[in-house]
């Protein structure tokens, strides 16, 4: 019995001990949301417009008015973070509580839909912009931008179409945009910078995405004579510009990952 009093005080002292420390990092992670909320709300001011475009690709420009920006991160703290997810598992990570949703007024800061997915997406990457740095990575995010709807609109063509190829449009900049974040910054990046000819690679992966194109059009009975060889010549005329965008041992990954994970 001796035993027993101190062992419960042990037991005692550990729990508040976890208690306290869990305080403590609420409390930290709190302080952290509240800054990066100042930080950006200044941000989205500096801009000095009532509507901002926060699309990444001028051939789909996506307007947002300053003052909703500002709702969003205010009940996504997510999006202004200092560290990103990939933007689908962020989504997936972060749902509205039952209060949360019926408090919601004005924007939709659920983003509940697939067209809200979209604006999740969007706005996920116009934000993530801000923390990767805009203008230092403007050629490899327009390259990326280019790429993905290069692979997007090959499958879309032999899909003959479909809502779920429209709907990648626009999860392109969250994709794009979530790339960038894994960019090499410097030399020293052994990852990404291989010491290594990547042409035996890279003629392996659009081989296959040729090799895929010629099956399906062979199956695909909606294209018939002219029609098949004309899709066949556009399909390779894609697929040889996504070849001359796939420059470095960076963009064949990435070129893989977004085939294979979305297709």
């Amino acid at each position: 019995m001796k035993y027993i009093f101190p062992l419960f005080l042990s037991v005692v002292i550990f729990g508040c001990k976890q208690m306290s420390d869990k305080r403590v990092v609420s409390k930290s992670i709190s302080s952290e949301a509240d800054s990066n909320l100042v930080k950006y709300r200044h941000k989205l001011d500096s801009i000095g417009t009532d509507s901002i475009n926060i699309s990444a690709d001028p051939e789909n420009p996506i307007f947002y008015k300053t003052a909703d920006l500002k709702d969003i991160i205010k009940h996504r703290p997510e999006l202004i973070s200092e560290y990103a997810d990939d933007p689908g598992i962020e989504y997936e990570r972060r749902k509205l509580s039952v209060d949360e949703l019926d408090d919601q007024k004005g924007v939709d800061y659920s983003f509940a839909s697939e067209v809200g997915e979209d604006g999740y997406y969007a706005v996920y990457a116009y934000f993530l912009r801000f923390r990767n740095g805009d203008k230092p990575y403007e050629t490899q995010r327009a390259r990326l931008i280019r790429l993905y709807t290069d692979i997007n609109s090959v499958f879309q063509k032999l899909m003959n179409g479909g809502t779920y190829f429209g709907h990648q449009e626009t999860r392109i900049l969250g994709d794009a945009e979530y790339a960038i974040s894994l960019y090499p910054k410097d030399k020293n990046d052994d990852y990404y910078n291989k010491p290594y000819n990547i042409g035996a690679q890279k003629q392996l992966f659009i081989s296959s995405l040729n090799q895929f194109i010629d099956d399906e059009l062979k199956a695909n009975n909606l294209y018939l004579g002219k029609d098949k060889a004309d899709a066949k010549a556009e399909l390779s005329k894609t697929v040889e510009e996504i070849d001359s965008l796939i420059t470095g041992y960076f963009y064949l990954k990435m070129a893989q990952r977004y085939r294979y994970e979305k297709y």
